[in-house]
């Protein structure tokens, strides 16, 4: 609630865009940016649309550096068509329900230190998510690329390529994650482990 009180009024529409933060001390704040992460990977899975992923060219200004931007965007330009998805293959995920993330890579960055961050951040290299069927089988597929916590989410910088889904894969039993959330049975997003 803003209050006309004859001074100027400060709001959210002013604030400056979001540069990268650290991991987050409180597990709760772990826990949100994770679990937001695997709706947003399960949603471009179902939609089929890897897209809607990544963080625009223009709002990468506070995250990277000048440099670290152009990279990106060439980047983005040269493997465009690898991190197509397709309805066919990847919109399997639409037939089931989010069961969870692993993430492998999960780290704070240094500034200005290979991947070009402006400021320290915590990063994600690579990310699968789960999605099951009323059945009990399970679905899972990796995501290979660079999420940066930023403005409370993480959120892709660039994506590399994403894995064809598969039924009952193999990473299920054998990946140690770095950090999850959900990949249980039940389904408990409440609960991130580091």
């Amino acid at each position: 609630m803003l209050c006309a009180c004859g001074g100027s009024q400060t709001t959210v529409e002013n604030a400056p865009p979001p540069g990268p933060a650290a991991m987050p001390t409180s597990p709760d704040e772990r826990h949100a940016a994770m679990a937001e992460l695997a709706g947003e990977l399960f949603t471009a899975m179902a939609e089929a649309d890897a897209d809607r992923l990544l963080v625009p060219i223009d709002e990468l200004t506070p995250i990277l550096e000048p440099d670290a931007i152009q990279r990106i965007e060439a980047l983005r330009m040269a493997i465009h068509a690898r991190v197509e998805l397709d309805p066919a293959r990847h919109g399997v995920f639409g037939e089931t329900e989010l069961w969870g993330l692993c993430a492998l890579g999960a780290r704070n960055e240094p500034a200005s230190g290979p991947i070009g961050l402006s400021a320290e951040g915590w990063i994600i290299e690579r990310a699968m998510i789960v999605g099951k069927r009323a059945d009990g089988r399970r679905l899972g597929a990796w995501f290979e690329g660079t999420f940066v916590y930023a403005g409370g989410r993480l959120r892709a910088i660039d994506l590399r390529r994403v894995e064809d889904p598969r039924w009952e894969h193999s990473d299920l039993e054998l990946v140690t994650c770095d950090m999850q959330v959900g990949m249980g049975d039940p389904l408990d997003v409440g609960m991130v482990t580091d």
